[in-house]
């Protein structure tokens, strides 16, 4: 439900016939009519603020599982090329393994035969090779080769020790790898899991927000309908004061700025966070502390004193000329619709009331209903 209040018309009291007469508004109507909605504009506030905390821890809560997501699929990865590499490492120990046993078979058989042909000849070699010589220098010749003999029977046992030591290394190294593949799977599985369970939070939590989304854009919408009836109530104000030739003299001065605060959002474009699109700012905005006095920035006439849904407490006044100013989210509203107020005369105090996510004063200016830049004109 959208509470507006407008000056456009009050409801008179029935004739005796049974029918209604209108009169133009008074400022004790519109008065009056403010307290009727007190209450349920509090309850929408409490509402709206809800809502907006809501949005933030959920936006919070998908950055934090959006890092959790990254550092999953960091570490999957890192196990993934990690798993890789030592199944490479065991294919490879396992093909060396297999060569280095097939060499020390082909070794070992021969390290028996010359054990065998050692063990059958005993010391004949030598006995013959003395028998058989016929010169000293035959006999160093035969010497020799009987020493390089000895030498080929050494290097062919230690051959066969220097394989066994290898093929020994090589199946304890096969082992070492056998139980790292099976860890690093495990590891592999379970990152596994935690990636699907951290990707189904942040799928509930997109839902979350997509539902913030929805209730924010109704949120916007609020303000944009609470845009259009400030300028149907400048337009009805115009009007009614040509009519009744009731116009505010033209202020031909300098506007002064409403509060002491600096600007924390310009006129213009303006990209909403959450829902990730622009829409315009028909203002600028003074993060000024809550409860800061708000001063009238020309002399002119109130044409509302009134509570919108978006802009919450909200004074529009006329300086004359085709010129307006707005003033909204007030804490409190210190003037009434249809008073003449004086450059820098208080109007009310800083608040968040309506769609604000915190203390400030969102400001217009109008010149024939168009809303302008302030800051040209301050």
């Amino acid at each position: 439900m959208i509470l507006l209040v407008s000056t456009a018309s009050a409801v008179g009291p029935q004739t005796r016939r049974g029918h209604r007469r209108t009169k133009p508004a008074k400022s004790g109507n519109l008065k009056g009519r403010l307290g009727q909605i007190a209450r349920q504009k509090q309850a929408m506030q409490a509402q709206l603020h809800a809502t907006r905390v809501k949005a933030k821890v959920v936006q919070h809560d998908l950055h934090t599982i959006n890092v959790r997501l990254a550092d999953v699929q960091e570490r999957l990865q890192e196990t993934k090329h990690d798993l890789g590499n030592a199944r490479e490492q065991q294919a490879q120990v396992t093909a060396d393994l297999a060569k280095t046993t097939e060499e020390l078979g082909r070794v070992r058989t021969q390290a028996k035969l010359r054990l065998r042909a050692m063990a059958k000849q005993g010391n004949a070699n030598l006995l013959v090779a003395f028998v058989g010589s016929k010169s000293v220098s035959d006999l160093a010749e035969r010497k020799d080769l009987m020493e390089r003999i000895a030498h080929r029977d050494h290097d062919l046992f230690e051959r066969v020790k220097t394989l066994q030591a290898q093929v020994a290394a090589k199946k304890k190294q096969k082992d070492s790898l056998v139980v790292q593949v099976s860890s690093l799977v495990r590891r592999q599985s379970n990152q596994q899991n935690e990636l699907a369970v951290v990707q189904a939070e942040k799928g509930e939590a997109l839902q979350g927000l997509k539902q913030e989304a929805r209730e924010l854009e109704g949120q916007l919408r609020q303000i944009e309908q609470d845009e259009r009836q400030v300028r149907r109530l400048i337009e009805l104000a115009a009007r009614r004061a040509r009519i009744h030739h009731t116009t505010v003299p033209k202020f031909a001065g300098t506007y002064m700025r409403p509060v002491d605060a600096p600007i924390t959002s310009g006129f213009g474009m303006r990209f909403h966070p959450i829902l990730h699109y622009s829409r315009p700012h028909n203002g600028i905005d003074f993060g000024a502390r809550y409860g800061t006095p708000v001063r009238c920035a020309a002399p002119g006439r109130v044409i509302a004193a009134t509570t919108m849904r978006g802009f919450g407490n909200v004074v529009i006044v006329d300086h004359g000329g085709g010129v307006t100013t707005v003033y909204a989210h007030l804490s409190h509203i210190s003037v009434r619709s249809g008073q003449s107020l004086t450059q820098g005369q208080n109007l009310g105090n800083v608040g968040k009331s309506g769609l604000a996510t915190g203390p400030h004063l969102h400001f217009e200016m109008h010149i024939d209903g168009v809303p302008v830049d302030p800051r040209a004109r301050l």
